[in-house]
């Protein structure tokens, strides 16, 4: 029978807190990263927005169109029967 101790080796003890150390710094990486595509979705949701409102602008001011938003030339859009 194996001789049963109230205590880990050194050795033990040290395995112990490193794996706990890794998952640790797992999970927190995992939160961070939870936070940071929380704020990139809320970003995206703004710059949405935005286009949205530049969008409505534009037709207000120019009328149907499509933008080259290369040269900033404009196309008159087919309308729709």
């Amino acid at each position: 029978m194996a001789k049963k101790s109230n205590k880990l080796s050194k050795e033990e003890l040290t395995n112990v807190q490193e794996t706990q150390k890794q998952l640790n710094n797992i999970v927190y990486n995992i939160g961070m990263s939870t936070v940071a595509i929380f704020n990139l979705l809320k970003n995206q949701g703004i710059i949405q927005q935005n286009w949205s409102d530049l969008e409505k602008d534009l037709t207000e001011k120019y009328g149907n169109v499509s933008v080259n938003v290369n040269d900033g030339s404009l196309t008159p859009n087919k309308e729709e029967e």
